[in-house]
């Protein structure tokens, strides 16, 4: 806490002062300057009594959500109850860096018949976890000659996740959307033996008799037979990097890696609204985080989990610690998707070895998001000695990483090379190829 003069504290020794000088040329001054300085503390001892009960009587209770959605705005409450008196003064709301806007600082009266109730809207431009806090109070007294700011410890912690993975609503359509391999394709469901029914369908030379139904067919006045559906629960390990690459500009509301985080979370999604099981893992330099395949809501949870407050972390990027770790923890055979991207060749031969060995036991799918900047940089117009070299710069860069994706592709590895707004349709479509292959 902490004292500071008011006002009127102010205007007084203002008056003090200009008295004292006065006093030099007219010695009754004097007698004045000091009857200003008695009033100024007087003033002082009533508003020091008086804020210290006002402030002792102040309760501070803070609403907002636990989680939410990053980029998007949402509420923050402050209600103040004053028990001991009216209280007017300032509220100054301590918020993390990300929060937009910076700072909450907003004047108040409270009484005890009527509490007053402040809102704020803010939102988070990044992922993870943020702390909103403490609270400082400034009450000013009612004499005016002084304030005094406390500090009440209201904290609040807050989850700020990828839209999609807060609103239900926002994931089924952003699924919907990207569902652009129809589940009714020829390929997308196959007729077996197995115990999930499908459909019934109408007999034909070759079907087992045992499966017609007797009671369908005499509705319908023509043999059906039931077919059944091979039920299938693959495994998708879902391989997130954060390294430096991953942390370039890539869209208008974040970077690669924040595409890479959403990518992964409709990915997921989608295969386990299907019955597989999904698991994560997030590397750099190191292994940073692993989370075994899991299904059903525990596995849609643990995902959330792993990735919701990746950041990236600018160190150069060791995909063989990952892979290592791949190997040796992921027994069966999975479809392991990669979200990455890579500049050259030079870089390049480790990461194509890593997945041609891990092409043996499991499906891999590398997405190389691409950096848009590079492509704006390389198509801007040449006006100045300067953009020659800019021009030249994105060039080679572009032609570098389309070697070291083709050398890869060599190797056997399924590459997506794609812009980071379109990785959403390609992951999935990949994956329902795969799946409806029952490859996986």
């Amino acid at each position: 806490m902490s004292w500071r003069p008011g006002r009127s504290l102010l205007l007084l020794g203002a008056m003090a002062v200009g008295l004292t000088a006065l006093a030099l040329a007219w010695a009754p001054a004097v007698a004045g300057a000091a009857l200003v300085l008695l009033a100024g503390l007087g003033l002082v001892v009533f508003d020091l009594f008086d804020l210290r009960r006002r402030m002792a009587g102040l309760e501070i209770e803070r609403a907002q959500p636990a989680r939410v959605a990053r980029g998007r705005e949402f509420q923050i409450q402050w209600t103040i109850r004053s028990r001991r008196g009216a209280a007017a003064g300032e509220l100054r709301d301590q918020w993390p860096e990300a929060a937009r806007p910076r700072v909450a600082q907003l004047n108040f009266v409270a009484t005890p018949a009527e509490p007053a109730r402040l809102a704020v809207r803010v939102n988070l431009s990044r992922r993870g976890d943020f702390t909103f806090g403490p609270v400082w109070v400034r009450l000013r007294g009612r004499a005016g000659a002084l304030e005094w700011q406390r500090r009440f410890e209201q904290t609040f912690e807050v989850k700020s996740l990828p839209p999609l993975a807060l609103d239900a609503g926002t994931l089924l359509k952003a699924r919907a959307d990207e569902l652009v391999l129809a589940d009714r394709s020829p390929l997308a469901r196959r007729r077996g033996e197995g115990l999930e029914f499908e459909m019934l369908s109408e007999f034909s030379r070759g079907d087992d008799v045992r499966r017609i139904a007797w009671r369908s067919s005499a509705r319908h006045d023509r043999l059906l037979v039931r077919r059944y559906r091979t039920e299938q629960h693959g495994e998708l390990m879902i391989l997130v990097d954060r390294g430096r690459l991953m942390g370039l500009a890539a869209r208008e509301d974040g970077s690669k890696l924040d595409a890479a985080v959403d990518a992964a979370l409709l990915l997921g999604s989608t295969a386990l609204e299907r019955g597989d099981r999904c698991g994560v893992g997030v590397f750099d330099n190191e292994v940073r985080a692993w989370v075994p395949p899991r299904g059903g809501r525990a596995g849609w949870e643990t995902l959330l989990e792993a990735l919701y407050a990746v950041e990236c972390s600018w160190n150069e990027s060791h995909f063989g610690r990952m892979f290592a770790t791949l190997q040796m923890r992921q027994r069966k055979r999975a479809l392991v998707v990669v979200l990455t991207d890579i500049v050259d060749e030079a870089t390049s031969p480790g990461f194509r070895a890593a997945l041609a060995t891990l092409g043996r036991r499991h499906i891999v799918v590398m997405a190389a998001l691409q950096t848009p900047l590079l492509e704006t940089a390389a198509r801007e117009p040449i006006g100045r000695p300067r953009d020659v070299a800019r021009t030249a710069a994105a060039l080679r860069l572009l032609r570098d990483r389309e070697s070291a994706l083709h050398a890869i592709r060599r190797s056997g590895v399924d590459v997506l090379d794609v812009h980071p707004g379109a990785v959403n349709s390609a992951l999935i479509n990949r994956y329902l190829m795969i799946r409806h292959q029952s490859r996986l």
